[in-house]
């Protein structure tokens, strides 16, 4: 791998980590189209390290205001959410890695992705803050976090969209969305790392340019994501992922992809 791919590779994890595209979907054609080794585990895994780096940074008052009061309600609707979420991962874990192997199922995993992200905008404001949620709403958020192994499930979208319908304030949902983020995203660097040798050596030139373009894009990405939840709509994400799905199945059926 080159270090302009490793570069691009790392802009790709970052941005589609946090805006509702699925960075998972993009990343299996960003490795078909550029014919970089998709299975390369140790890269993979500080594409992880990067975007967790982003959303500890970004948060980073939230997660030290969460260290200093250890009895806040956000932590135990922190840990019900993650429940389903590694339970799901697990579980589907062998079925998912074939898809990840084919990519066949890339177009329907878009075309979900925006009908979820449609459907979410259009329902009426919700208010309701982390502080306030019940079992049944982060269980919820967890399931959809869960969902989001599959390749082109986006993990922000539907968490987002999950939030969303059970009457949560965008900004707060967001806010969830992207807490939730550090146990999964961990998660599943600590099984590549589990799964790999990549224990043993030290990271090289193209996963540290990787996992530095991954920090840099997803902590923008996530400041974008915010600005966008506060003025604007949901539904041109829907659009481009509809799309997306649309080139993917063409070129799918063309032989091409």
């Amino acid at each position: 791998m080159t270090g302009m791919e490793a570069v691009i590779l790392g802009a790709i994890q970052g941005l589609t980590e946090f805006l509702p595209i699925s960075s998972s979907g993009h990343l299996v054609l960003a490795h078909r189209v550029l014919g970089v080794e998709e299975d390369n585990l140790t890269f993979d895994i500080w594409l992880h390290v990067g975007t967790l780096l982003a959303v500890l940074i970004a948060y980073r008052k939230d997660l030290q205001s969460l260290l200093a009061h250890p009895t806040s309600p956000v932590w135990k609707w922190l840990i019900i959410g993650t429940i389903p979420t590694g339970v799901l991962g697990y579980l589907l874990h062998d079925p998912v890695e074939s898809l990840f192997q084919s990519g066949s199922s890339l177009p329907w995993e878009f075309a979900i992705t925006g009908i979820v992200l449609y459907l979410a905008e259009s329902l009426p404001r919700g208010n309701k803050r982390i502080e306030n949620l019940r079992t049944s709403d982060a269980l919820w958020v967890g399931v959809c976090q869960g969902l989001a192994v599959m390749p082109a499930l986006s993990r922000s979208g539907l968490t987002l969209a999950g939030a969303l319908w059970r009457g949560m304030d965008r900004t707060e949902a967001a806010k969830y969305s992207f807490l939730l983020s550090v146990p999964a995203i961990a998660g599943a660097a600590l099984q590549q790392w589990v799964s790999s040798s990549a224990g043993g050596h030290a990271p090289g030139l193209p996963e540290v340019l990787g996992a530095g373009t991954a920090a840099i894009a997803g902590y923008l990405a996530i400041f974008w994501m915010l600005k966008i939840l506060a003025t604007r709509s949901l539904k041109p994400f829907a659009w481009y992922v509809w799309i997306l799905g649309a080139v993917v199945l063409a070129l799918q059926w063309s032989g091409r992809l």
